[in-house]
């Protein structure tokens, strides 16, 4: 009771002072965060007095975010059981909260808050595990940079976890609105000549590939496995250079039908097997010189003990990519593989981050983060 009289009172200050009654206040953000908290645990809880018994079941019935997921709860387990025990015992598992802090995704990736389901309380559902672990890692890292400033201790975190996002997809792509996904994180420091970038790119590819691997052995059946390699920058660069409206770009990431470049005729190789197959001239042409050499790099460095490791998979450059742009810094891949029907499907995306470079303040640190679509993988590869 006491606790009703209190926001009680802080609603009627704010209306008093603020002249919510306006509700371009609201929209302008000229409310306190706590204020707001305020007014919307009032308003829901004025809501739901109105609601009746029907209206739930109404809504479990009809609101896409509520429905259970297609797949049995014991299958889900079952492949999360046979993920840890492929993952590396140097990557902690850890049990995520359902939520995040308010603005983690928008303010470090660009992701549009709108696709976010924010709360009552100010706080966000998670809408991706690898952001949750990143804060992880930060928590760690700090307790670390305390007690030496240039420990280079990476720290390894996973967890399998159930995201929410907001924004539809077409059917085709197997996107649903929450979703179960594995992700990995490790944090660490540069310690020159591309070592952690290369290192960690071997050690997460690694993790999924072995999964598949298992999985081949366990009644699911990937086939025709392919894995991309990228520098984000080139498709920031063109943006930059060409005068291409960002926004459009990022809302076309997943229409296979938008391509860029060749929207605006900048003519550069798709898929190649090496970097050297890059024309010099077009180098030239859209000063990419910095990541033809990183790349270069990398392909020496990793993706060469990654074609040893691996015959059987079909490593290549991707070099037009465009989707993660905002969200990775440099170094990218994603993982695709086809199923018994010949669908081809997206199921792991991973690269570097500048995430624990603007909240540890330093140029220093490293950030290399990944994630598997598990029950995107349980739903369409299943013998």
């Amino acid at each position: 009771m006491k606790e009703r009289k209190k926001t009680e009172m802080i609603v009627g200050r704010i209306i008093k002072k603020e002249r919510i009654s306006e509700i371009s206040d609201l929209l302008t953000g000229k409310i306190e965060p706590t204020d707001l908290q305020s007014l919307l645990l009032t308003l829901y809880e004025n809501l739901v007095q109105r609601m009746k018994i029907r209206d739930v079941i109404n809504q479990y019935r009809q609101n896409r975010f509520i429905q259970p997921c297609d797949l049995s709860q014991k299958e889900l387990l079952g492949f999360d059981s046979l993920i840890f025990r492929v993952v590396p015992e140097e990557f902690e598992s850890t049990e995520l909260s359902p939520v995040s802090p308010l603005g983690a995704n928008s303010l470090l990736t660009k992701i549009n808050q709108k696709n976010i389901l924010s709360t009552d309380i100010n706080i966000e559902v998670v809408a991706d595990v690898t952001m949750s672990l990143m804060l992880e890692c930060i928590k760690k890292r700090s307790r670390l940079l305390r007690d030496n400033p240039i420990n280079s201790q990476e720290i390894n975190l996973c967890a399998s976890h159930r995201c929410v996002r907001l924004q539809q997809f077409t059917k085709d792509l197997g996107f649903t609105p929450h979703f179960r996904v594995f992700g990995a994180c490790t944090a660490g420091r540069d310690i020159g000549h591309e070592k952690f970038e290369s290192e960690n790119l071997i050690k997460h590819i690694s993790i999924y590939l072995d999964i598949l691997e298992a999985a081949n052995k366990n009644g699911y059946f990937p086939e025709e496995i392919s894995v991309s390699f990228s520098d984000i920058r080139i498709a920031e660069k063109i943006i930059k250079d060409f005068g291409i409206i960002r926004g459009e770009v990022g809302r076309n990431t997943q229409v296979k039908e938008f391509d860029l470049f060749n929207r605006f005729q900048i003519h550069l190789p798709g898929s190649i097997s090496s970097i050297d197959e890059i024309p010099t001239g077009k180098i030239h042409r859209y000063q990419l010189y910095k990541s033809a050499e990183f790349l270069l790099e990398i392909e020496q460095k990793a993706i060469k003990a990654l074609k040893a490791k691996y015959p059987k998979v079909n490593f290549q450059f991707d070099i037009k990519r465009v989707a993660g742009i905002g969200y990775y810094e440099t170094l990218c891949f994603k993982i695709m593989a086809k199923n018994k029907s010949g669908q081809e499907f997206p199921l792991a995306d991973g690269g570097l981050t500048d995430w624990t470079k603007k909240l540890l303040g330093s140029k220093k640190e490293r950030l290399f983060t990944s994630g598997f679509g598990s029950e995107l993988f349980c739903r369409n590869f299943k013998a």
